[in-house]
C-alpha cells in the first residue's frame, strides 16, 4: 500500500498527460510526443522523496506524452484486422510490467526510495537512449499527418 501511495505522483500526470500526448501524436505522428515523453521522463531521476516528487510528476508527464505515441506506433505496424490485438498486446505489456513493478517494491521507505532511485537512473539512461534516434528523424516529426478542417 505504501509503495502504491508513494507513486500516485506518477501516474495522475501520466492520466491527465495521455490525452495531450494522444491530440500531439494524432496531429504530428509518434515521433515528435515520444522524443518528447522519453527525454521529459528521463529528466525524472532524483533521490530522497522531496526531491523524488517532483521527479515523479515529470516521469509522469514524459510517460503520459509517450504512451499515445507508443500504442499509435504499435498499431500503426500490424495490419488493420490485428490492431485491437497489438493494442492489446501493448496495453497487457505495460500494465503487467507497473504492477509486478510496484507489488515487488519493499515495504521498508528507506528501501524503497534507494530502489526507486536506481531503477530511475537506470530508465532515465534507456529514455535518453530511446529518444536520440527519435530526435535524428525529429525534422520530419514536425509536419501535420492530419489536417483538421478550420
Amino acid at each position: 500500500m505504501l509503495a502504491g501511495l508513494t507513486v500516485v505522483p506518477l501516474f495522475v500526470p501520466l492520466a491527465v498527460m495521455a490525452p495531450v500526448g494522444g491530440c500531439i501524436t494524432s496531429r504530428f505522428g509518434p515521433r515528435l510526443p515520444a522524443a518528447a515523453g522519453l527525454l521529459v521522463a528521463a529528466s525524472g531521476a532524483h533521490s530522497g522523496y522531496a526531491d523524488l516528487l517532483p521527479a515523479c510528476l515529470l516521469w509522469g508527464i514524459g510517460c503520459g506524452l509517450l504512451t499515445p505515441a507508443v500504442v499509435a506506433a504499435a498499431i500503426a505496424t500490424v495490419p488493420a484486422e490485428r490492431s485491437g490485438l497489438a493494442s492489446a498486446v501493448n496495453n497487457t505489456a505495460r500494465q503487467t510490467g507497473g504492477a509486478i513493478g510496484i507489488a515487488g517494491q519493499p515495504g521498508d521507505l528507506a528501501r524503497f526510495l534507494r530502489g526507486f532511485h536506481a531503477v530511475a537512473l537506470g530508465s532515465a539512461c534507456l529514455y535518453a537512449a530511446a529518444a536520440a534516434p527519435e530526435l535524428t528523424l525529429l525534422p520530419g516529426a514536425l509536419t501535420p499527418t492530419h489536417r483538421h478542417p478550420a
